[in-house]
């Protein structure tokens, strides 16, 4: 399976987007097509299969309760899988490790995170 072309990541952000309550802060769509050979490489489908339900959880998350999950053994069990699923993901972004794609998915469904 090809790896999702750009209008499809725009409808699968805008769709975590909504479900995060960031309906009114989505930015207006480019009037030029992007340049694909310039930026990071993207995501895999297969890697994008497993990244986008973490994301759209965290979106739903968020908008329900009003902040990001929690890790601490504290947190209720759905919560601190995701909340470590999160603490990894930040882990790897400051490791330099996290893939770029990943990072900016991240960043444009939850604001700095």
């Amino acid at each position: 399976m090809p790896d999702s072309g750009p209008a499809e990541r725009e409808d699968l952000l805008a769709q975590v987007r909504e479900l995060s309550g960031f309906v009114a802060a989505v930015p207006p769509a480019p009037t030029s097509a992007p340049d694909l050979t310039a930026g990071p490489a993207r995501l895999s489908a297969l890697e994008l299969r497993r990244f986008i339900p973490h994301l759209e959880r965290l979106g739903v998350f968020k908008a329900g309760q009003g902040r990001l999950p929690g890790a601490g053994p504290s947190a209720p069990e759905g919560e601190r899988s995701l909340g470590a699923w999160l603490w990894r993901q930040r882990r790897a972004r400051e490791a330099g490790s996290l893939h770029p794609h990943a990072a900016e998915l991240l960043e444009e469904a939850l604001g700095p995170y």
